[in-house]
C-alpha cells in the first residue's frame, strides 16, 4: 500500500511512500520537525523525512492488532504515540527506536438498534498537556 505526497502549491505528485504492506490508516506530520508518520493495518508504524521520503527512518512493530491512528507529542520531539483495534496505546521512541509505554485502553463499544459496530476507526491525539491522550471510536 502507499501514501502519495503532494506540492500544495502545483498540486503534483512529489513522492510516494510505499513500505506498508496493508492499508495506511493515519498520516502526521509533526509539529516541529521535518517528520511525518504513517500506521497501517499491517500492524506498525513508520518515520520518514518529509522532505526526503525515500524509505521510513525508523519502523515500529511491537501492537498485536491493526494500528489504526498515531500521533506525535506536541512538545517532546523524539515520542510518537499510536493505538490499535485492540485497544491498545504504544508510546515509542523515535530516536532509539523502543517501546517506551504500552497500555490498555478500557474500550465501550456503541449499541445501536439490534447492531453492533465495531472499532472501525479510532483517531488518537496527545493534548497539549502532556497528560492526556484522548482516544475514540465510531
Amino acid at each position: 500500500m502507499q501514501a502519495v505526497l503532494w506540492y500544495t502549491d502545483t498540486l503534483k505528485p512529489k513522492s510516494t511512500l510505499e513500505e506498508h504492506s496493508c492499508l495506511i490508516t493515519d498520516v502526521r506530520f509533526s509539529p516541529s520537525m521535518s517528520r511525518l508518520a504513517t500506521s497501517s493495518f499491517d500492524k506498525t508504524v513508520r518515520v520518514w523525512d518529509a522532505d526526503s521520503p525515500g524509505y521510513s527512518l525508523r519502523t515500529f512493530m511491537g501492537h498485536s492488532g491493526n494500528v489504526m491512528s498515531l500521533d506525535f507529542h506536541p512538545t517532546k520531539d523524539d515520542l510518537i504515540c499510536s493505538c490499535d483495534g485492540d485497544g491498545e496505546i504504544r508510546y515509542w521512541s523515535i530516536n532509539n527506536g523502543n517501546c517506551a509505554r504500552a497500555f490498555k485502553l478500557l474500550r465501550l463499544f456503541p449499541l445501536c438498534g439490534s447492531g453492533w459496530y465495531g472499532p472501525w476507526y479510532s483517531p488518537i491525539e496527545i493534548s497539549t498537556s502532556p497528560r492526556k491522550i484522548s482516544c475514540s471510536s465510531c
